[in-house]
This record gives structure tokens, C-alpha cells and sequence, in this order.
């Protein structure tokens, strides 16, 4: 309701001004205004920017687009404006954007694999998925781990900079 009526002020102020202009003959300076845009219900600050984007965005929008269509015409990058090779994007943009939406999390975290090494003859018994593997591996080869090297692929940052 209190958005409806700031709405409803608005327009009536904007009215007010271009009547006292034409009034006056002062007619060219009138700007072009459209009247508020029923605005959502959804939050008062969420409708307090839409109302304010509401009056700016058509001539931004109409700018950006010309300008993308421009670009994209001429083959060059949309947001740098550098060769492309009629890609959208030139390769440094398209990575900076993919890298920072949400579908980038970085490198999976994949699970683990251990290789189990004979430490006096140097034998390689394989290599397995789990420590579970590798113990059963020594119990078949009646190795204790004081005679074997446990070597896991894992990188110790990798709990920091990788997504399960």
C-alpha cells in the first residue's frame, strides 16, 4: 500500500513539474518520463531498488545491448572489446567470468589411491582404493607396515582448495 502511494506522488510530482514548464513555453527541457511501474510486494527494500532501478534501466539496457550487438557484429571480446575470433567472449574474460559464477567450485576432490612399496626389495604390490585394501594386501603378503612404504596421492592442500 505505502509503495503504491509513493508511486502514485511521484507521478503526481512529475505531472506537476511538466505542467508548470509548459506554463512557462520552457516546453524542450521536459524530460521523458514514463509512469512508475507496478512494483512487487516482495520486501520494502527490494521494492524501494526496483522502484529506482525502474526509472534508469531502459536507457542502460538499450545502451548495453547496442553496445553488445556492436561488439558481437565486429567479432571483438563483449566486455573488453578485444579480438575474439567470434566467440562472445575473448579466452581471459570467459575464464575470469566462468571462474567467478557459482558453477565454478574449483578442482574435485577425487577419492584417494594408495600404492603400497616394499622398502628392502624396493617391490611395488600395488596399488589400491582404500587402507582397507592395503591391509589386506599386507596380511596376504605377511608384510608388517615397518617393512612397507604407504605412498597416498593426496595432497595435503587439497582439503583447502578442492570440493567434495
Amino acid at each position: 500500500m505505502r509503495l503504491e502511494i509513493a508511486a502514485r506522488r511521484r507521478l503526481f510530482h512529475v505531472r506537476a513539474r511538466l505542467q508548470r514548464r509548459t506554463r512557462r513555453g520552457n516546453t524542450r527541457k521536459v524530460p521523458m518520463t514514463e509512469p512508475p511501474r507496478p512494483i512487487s510486494s516482495a520486501g520494502s527494500h527490494a521494492a524501494r531498488s526496483a522502484a529506482l532501478e525502474a526509472g534508469r534501466s531502459p536507457r542502460k539496457n538499450a545502451a548495453s545491448r547496442k553496445r553488445y550487438a556492436r561488439r558481437r557484429a565486429r567479432g571483438l571480446c563483449t566486455d573488453c572489446g578485444q579480438p575474439s575470433q567470434g566467440a562472445a567472449r575473448c579466452e581471459p574474460c570467459a575464464r575470469r567470468s566462468h571462474e567467478r559464477s557459482d558453477h565454478f567450485r574449483g578442482i574435485p576432490l577425487w577419492p584417494a589411491r594408495y600404492t603400497v612399496i616394499e622398502i628392502a626389495t624396493g617391490e611395488d604390490h600395488g596399488t589400491f582404493e582404500s587402507l582397507a585394501e592395503v591391509a589386506a594386501c599386507l596380511a596376504f603378503a605377511r608384510l608388517s607396515f615397518d617393512r612397507v612404504e604407504v605412498l597416498g596421492d593426496v595432497s595435503p592442500m587439497a582439503t583447502f582448495t578442492a570440493y567434495e
